[in-house]
């Protein structure tokens, strides 16, 4: 999978958790206790964007800058929403008691790992 449209990440950063979550942005997965769970790469790259910046609200213009290119023609409203559903389901997580994604109203969405902050971890510790 090709992510070069993402958000930068290096290669010290290869992994995030966020119990009992890990992604892999690099590599394009996402775990859960070892396991792999399936999310397609748009709304990967729109979780792997949403988690580098953790805690902090992350504006609904910047993620279409970020992951849906000027020459992309697609509504982007629903394209959005199709991926923060996708995320949400993959993280079993819900719009209305969100654990993970916080919705805020025609601004944008804030991540919030369980627990704290999301942590680094490095690629030999899978």
């Amino acid at each position: 999978m090709n992510f070069s449209r993402g958000p930068p990440i290096t290669a010290a950063v290869a992994r995030l958790r966020f119990d009992p979550f890990e992604l892999d942005p690099v590599n394009g997965e996402l775990r859960k206790g070892g396991g792999f769970i399936k999310l397609q790469p748009q709304p990967l790259k729109v979780l792997s964007l949403l988690v580098s910046r953790a805690g902090q609200l992350v504006p609904r213009e910047e993620i279409q800058k970020e992951i849906w290119t000027n020459d992309t023609f697609v509504n982007f409203d629903q394209g959005l929403n199709y991926c923060i559903r996708q995320i949400r389901a993959a993280l079993s997580d819900d719009a209305e008691t969100p654990r993970f994604i916080e919705t805020v109203p025609r601004r944008g969405y804030r991540f919030f790992p369980a627990g704290g902050r999301a942590s680094s971890c490095s690629s030999r510790s899978a």
